[in-house]
């Protein structure tokens, strides 16, 4: 897949989780989600696939995105209403706040009205009425799968961040941290694009 894009032809946008990865080896699938320039949709092995997007169909499907507010965040917030501007989706939109800022406490805090209205305003007007947000504090990863859960999406559209050697070492991606935890399929969005 990776080799078709480095020759600009197109690539089918799918892979397969398999088995975890280590310290040591990175599983096939998060190799391509790390270095695709496409969305790559994950799918979990030996799960039913509980998304079936058709534009003809009149079912209505839950899709969570959650965005951190980076490039890569907002970029799979684009590309998710794009996707609701011709499938018939339902989008919440999640921000999660790390618990270790002293400032949260309530929900009525600056940082999470802060997020709401940043949240918001990535809504396209004609997607409002599709369009929930949520803000959630604690550690990304467990709360974007509870979420997910606790909604009963049919998928989940998020952001992966570029992984140069330096950041693979000495930071936790949650894109893929979640890329073994999520039950449902996960479509990876790249910060950057190939033209």
């Amino acid at each position: 897949m990776l080799a078709l894009q480095e020759r600009g032809q197109p690539a089918p946008p799918l892979g397969t989780v398999r088995g975890a990865s280590t310290q040591d080896h990175a599983s096939v699938t998060e190799q391509i989600v790390e270095q695709s320039h496409c969305p790559v949709l994950a799918l979990h092995e030996g799960s039913q696939p509980a998304l079936h997007l058709v534009p003809a169909d009149t079912r209505i499907l839950d899709v969570l995105v959650p965005t951190d507010f980076s490039p890569a965040g907002e970029r799979a917030t684009l590309y998710a209403c794009e996707l609701a501007r011709v499938l018939p989706l339902r989008l919440h939109l999640l921000h999660v706040i790390p618990r270790k800022s002293s400032r949260v406490e309530t929900l009525e805090d600056k940082p999470i009205a802060d997020a709401r209205r940043k949240l918001a305003a990535a809504v396209p007007q004609e997607l409002e009425k599709r369009v929930t947000v949520h803000v959630e504090v604690g550690d990304a990863a467990e709360m974007i799968a509870g979420t997910a859960v606790r909604l009963g999406v049919s998928c989940v559209i998020m952001g992966a961040h570029a992984r140069t050697l330096l950041r693979r070492f000495f930071t936790r991606d949650t894109s893929l941290a979640l890329l073994h935890k999520m039950a449902c399929p996960v479509w990876f969005v790249p910060e950057t694009v190939a033209a």
